[in-house]
């Protein structure tokens, strides 16, 4: 997409026992080889579950097994501008490095930041916009649906 390379990649497995993702050893081999093969462009990596921390212990336990794995690779290339996922039901938007880690919230109910359980949040239903400049730059809101009613 202009100046960028999208990588979309798949977290689901067929025997997760309670909702937890995994990457693979072929999906992280075609992240490296994809971003090896594209290092002059910025690139925006896609994902369903959580790499980092969401500093609930609930959440945290169905995040990505082989985070660690995928980390690794992220810090490899530094083109890497910006890592999103979903999965946990909330916002979360922060820096490590160069890299933008964001977390988008779901179309449906949010859980409560930083609750040991599964607590339902009062925010609504939310959506994350990304603008993708040419020069690297990376522009993100998280959009709430203020007076939606279920």
């Amino acid at each position: 997409a202009g100046a960028w390379l999208i990588v979309t990649l798949e977290t689901w497995y067929a025997d997760s026992a309670d909702g937890e993702g995994r990457l693979g050893p072929a999906e992280l081999e075609r992240l490296e080889t994809t971003l090896a093969a594209h290092a002059d462009r910025h690139a925006l990596v896609l994902l369903h579950h959580p790499p980092l921390a969401m500093e609930s212990p609930g959440l945290d336990a169905l995040g990505l097994l082989d985070a660690s794995a995928f980390l690794d690779i992220i810090a490899r290339h530094p083109q890497v501008r910006g890592v999103a996922w979903g999965h946990a039901h909330q916002s979360l938007d922060l820096y490590r490095g160069g890299t933008r880690w964001m977390c988008t919230p779901a179309t449906c109910m949010q859980f409560r930041p930083r609750d040991p359980g599964f607590v339902v949040d009062d925010r609504p239903p939310g959506y994350r916009v990304l603008d993708l400049h040419d020069d690297g730059g990376l522009a993100s809101e998280v959009v709430w649906l203020e007076g939606y009613r279920q």
